[in-house]
């Protein structure tokens, strides 16, 4: 099977592309806005800028299946109008023309990385995929954009699609709030009171689920939720850091009512809801439907994260 797979400068296509590699039954090519080192068994394109302009006919000749992981998930501090169009552009407009001219190249299937952030960025009941979207951000809402045109493409012109939507992903180097709260761990952080519970999903088992889509004939048109499977807290998951690294964590217990008086203050309500709100994801559809399962528990997971760092030392 010839696989196309987006965004591998980043973090999920670069690790999808080197479990794909290694399992070595698929031809892969890889896309990428930037240059990228030489990944074994994968042909890379690079300089392909993705928006809704985008040229995708050299890439896509006897594609079967394509992988879109590529997109603009953050902004700089000061977001212009520019900024703003730029994200809907790349996100929206160009996952749409990739897939109208996917379909129209003959490939089989479209796998989406979306967000659980379609849904809200916090749950009084565990998100099951039944709910119904409220995205809290810019980018939330261009992925639901996103997939909602993806869909209608699919309808029209017969292409199947996977739309899967994970929470916050961790592995080793992972942009965003994983690595600020690794970097912080060590550091007194007033967190002792965030019993919040969380779900989470490492590298590892968001890929394997990747690739079981890539031709499990019942992802067929489905939209999956994915998680390890263990919900913590925010406390936790700072101590499962701390004890995974080697470190010690301090984690003064400050009431949840305070900080976020404290935060909110301070304009910083979004960094209250991550830290202190309740988010957790039921999949068991994408379980019973795939017959699948994670493929790592939390705990191997987050070892697994630092253990090229402690066999270096």
């Amino acid at each position: 099977m010839r696989i196309l797979v987006t965004g591998v400068s980043g973090f999920v296509g670069r690790h999808l592309v080197q479990a794909l590699a290694r399992d070595g039954r698929h031809y892969l090519i890889g896309v990428s806005r930037r240059q990228v080192a030489p990944i074994p068994s994968v042909e890379c394109i690079t300089g392909i800028e993705i928006c809704s302009g985008t040229d995708w006919s050299e890439c896509l000749r006897g594609v079967d299946v394509i992988v879109h992981c590529a997109a603009r998930a953050h902004f700089p501090r000061a977001v212009t109008e520019s900024d703003i169009q730029n994200m809907e552009d790349t996100n929206v407009g160009g996952t749409l023309s990739l897939a109208a001219q996917a379909a129209n190249a003959g490939v089989k299937r479209f796998i989406f990385i979306s967000s659980i952030g379609v849904l809200g960025d916090s749950s009084d009941e565990p998100f099951d995929g039944t709910q119904e979207p409220k995205p809290q951000s810019i980018y939330a809402q261009t992925k639901l954009d996103a997939e909602k045109g993806l869909i209608s493409i699919c309808d029209e012109k017969g292409l199947e699609f996977v739309i899967i939507r994970p929470p916050m992903v961790y592995g080793p180097e992972a942009p965003g709030n994983f690595t600020r709260l690794v970097r912080f761990s060590s550091l007194p952080l007033p967190l002792g009171k965030a019993t919040n519970l969380r779900s989470f999903v490492s590298i590892w088992n968001l890929v394997d689920l990747i690739s079981t889509c890539c031709d499990h004939p019942r992802a067929s048109n489905q939209v999956l939720l994915v998680c390890d499977g263990q919900d913590v807290t925010t406390k936790d998951f700072l101590k499962a850091i701390a004890h995974a690294n080697g470190t010690k964590c301090y984690l003064p217990p400050i009431p949840a009512g305070v900080m976020h008086f404290i935060l909110s203050a301070l304009g910083k309500e979004n960094i209250w809801q991550s830290l202190f709100g309740r988010l957790q994801v039921d999949d068991s559809k994408t379980r019973e439907l795939l017959g699948w399962k994670p493929s790592l528990s939390f705990t191997e997971s987050m070892k697994r994260c630092f253990q090229s760092r402690h066999e270096v030392e």
